[in-house]
């Protein structure tokens, strides 16, 4: 994940307040220098995070060599070329799994910075509000340099648990969180091959090669959809869940014996931070790892193509999507039922199963409000730093498409990422659906004659 800026500073000013916020992260945040020790079996014979505290400044300086880069560029910075070169890289086995990247364009006139690492450390929620503070530490008056901090004693800013970070183990596991894992197994139990989009090919030819689409709506169409889907009791992800499920469902259409047969679309893992259910001191600062649970969603198309105008079936959609998320996120222990799966599923040695190729989907919400645009005053009270953009990619494996919505600077983005089994220009048609599907919300309203840009 990675943020642009431009700023007022020299270079040399930038890398120097990059690096002392490097260490300031590492102290903080010592699970960015952890790594994974495959001999260090623990429970269910799952490899151990491992975390070495560090003895004195001279070791976290050598941490910083090895974790922190900086990259010069003879040419405007691009973000796509970055994220697939980072993705076609490896990291060697028992080294820190998290790497920072500080980019440096064309004749110094734009920057960035990119974190990298697991999703079992980086969801996007914690890695904006770490970035957040990245930025704060970047642009702190008066500035110090790389800073000496208590090492050996950075231990305690380790993360806990899920369980531990929501307050314990609910006490309605024994009643609401069983029927909770006897739903969610309901759903991604049904052996029935669900209706997906239709990919060009059966298996990635190379895996680490992902395919990265966004699209970014005008202002003024992106307000108008956040407007009226607000106005009718419902949230941009339940527009956005809706419209890409319809899109799917234009994209590749299923005849009518399928749909009255059972036909179905399911949406294995919509995404869901618990940062609202963390508890004290563990909401106190961002909590850098992942802290997520999934919900499945499951929608027979018989009740997804009602006979209706465009508009009707958009709503009605987003209506089943509405009362499916609030039966999830209705239970007291929807934020523990992904550590509690696994207790029955063990990750150890499990593959997503081949011809996967149901979509995943996570609303990451409104970016400034995690990351807000103007950073820092000189002592003449120009802002140091302005956020220009915010871009990541994952270096995505499965045979699935992965869909993510935000708004930034009052815009929508929507992205969709593949693995190469799947065309681009395919994949190009399938966003530019799921916006027209979006935006049959507005159909009794006058629309503009510009909707997006690439």
């Amino acid at each position: 994940m990675g943020v642009h800026f431009n700023t007022v500073l020299s270079a040399e000013d930038v890398i120097s307040r990059a690096q002392h916020a490097a260490m300031k992260l590492r102290y903080e945040y010592p699970i960015v220098a952890s790594y994974i020790d495959r001999r260090a079996n623990t429970h269910q014979d799952l490899p151990a995070w491992v975390y070495v505290p560090l003895i004195g400044q001279a070791e976290a300086e050598a941490w910083l060599k090895e974790a922190f880069e900086v990259q010069r560029f003879d040419r405007p910075l691009d973000a796509d070329s970055f994220i697939l070169s980072i993705n076609r890289t490896t990291l060697s086995a028992g080294r820190p799994t998290v790497r920072l990247y500080l980019l440096v364009g064309r004749d110094d006139s734009e920057y960035a910075i990119y974190i990298r690492g697991p999703h079992s450390i980086m969801d996007a929620w914690p890695t904006l509000s770490v970035l957040n503070l990245f930025f704060q530490w970047m642009t702190d008056e008066p500035f110090n340099e790389l800073g000496d901090f208590p090492w050996g004693t950075e231990g305690h800013n380790l993360p806990v648990g899920p369980v531990i970070a929501t307050g314990g183990l609910s006490s309605a596991w024994d009643t609401e969180g069983q029927e909770l894992i006897m739903r969610i197994a309901s759903v991604q139990g049904i052996t029935k091959t669900p209706h997906t989009l239709k990919p060009q090919r059966q298996e990635c030819i190379a895996p680490e090669s992902t395919i990265r689409h966004r699209l970014i709506v005008d202002e003024d169409v992106s307000l108008r959809l956040l407007a009226k889907a607000k106005s009718l009791g419902f949230t941009v992800g339940h527009l956005f869940e809706a419209a890409q499920m319809l899109a799917l469902a234009t994209q590749n259409p299923a005849d009518e014996a399928d749909i009255e047969s059972g036909a179905f679309i399911r949406n294995p893992q919509t995404f869901v931070s618990i940062e609202k259910d963390l508890v004290h001191p563990y909401k106190s600062k961002p909590h850098f790892i992942s802290a997520h649970v999934w919900m499945p969603l499951y929608f027979p198309l018989k009740d997804l193509a009602v006979k209706d105008t465009p508009q009707q079936r958009l709503l009605n959609a987003m209506l089943l999507v509405k009362q499916q998320v609030a039966s999830y996120t209705g239970n007291a222990c929807f934020p523990q039922s992904l550590v509690k799966i696994c207790d029955f599923v063990s990750p150890v040695g499990y593959k997503v199963p081949k011809g996967s190729y149901g979509n995943t989907y996570t609303n990451l919400g409104v970016i400034e409000n995690r990351l807000p645009i103007l950073r820092g005053r000189s002592s003449a009270g120009i802002p140091l730093m302005e956020i220009t953009d915010m871009t990541f990619g994952h270096r995505w494996t499965m045979t699935s498409v992965t869909v993510h919505i935000w708004t930034f600077k009052s815009r929508l983005h929507i992205q969709v990422q593949a693995a190469d089994n799947w065309d681009a220009e395919y994949l190009k048609a399938y966003v530019a659906a799921i916006l027209e599907q979006a935006s049959h919300i507005l159909d009794d309203e006058e629309l503009g004659t510009s909707k997006a840009t690439i």
